[in-house]
């Protein structure tokens, strides 16, 4: 969806498995059915959040889903984001990323 609404092509050669893995571990997400059922509740989201990258810049295949994943932590409020971005081991994202993740989301849900 990203690579879509930047106009870049998918690169299929990123392998995002281990790095999703363990987001959805962390958010008791178990099945791909329930993974696939995330990614299209966020799919507006995702979309209006592409606009926000350089659309000059390659995107890899896996950061859509990992993109939804981080999205889904971010609705259950600010200590639950915090404390996801702070167990994930294969992410060089903070904790106190949390805070400007959601003050974007918010920003972006008020655009419509």
């Amino acid at each position: 969806m990203i690579a879509s609404a930047c106009g870049q092509p998918l690169e299929l050669a990123d392998d995002a498995s281990f790095h999703v893995f363990e987001k959805a571990k962390a958010l008791e997400i178990i099945t791909i059915e329930e993974l696939a059922d995330l990614v299209r509740r966020s799919g507006d989201v995702i979309r209006k959040m592409a606009r926000c990258f350089v659309p000059t810049t390659p995107v890899p295949a896996g950061y859509s889903l990992s993109f939804a994943l981080d999205i889904a932590a971010a609705r259950r409020g600010h200590p639950a984001l915090r404390a996801y971005f702070e167990s994930l081991r294969l992410s060089n994202i903070s904790g106190a990323y949390a805070t400007e993740f959601l003050e974007t989301l918010v920003l972006i849900d008020a655009g419509g």
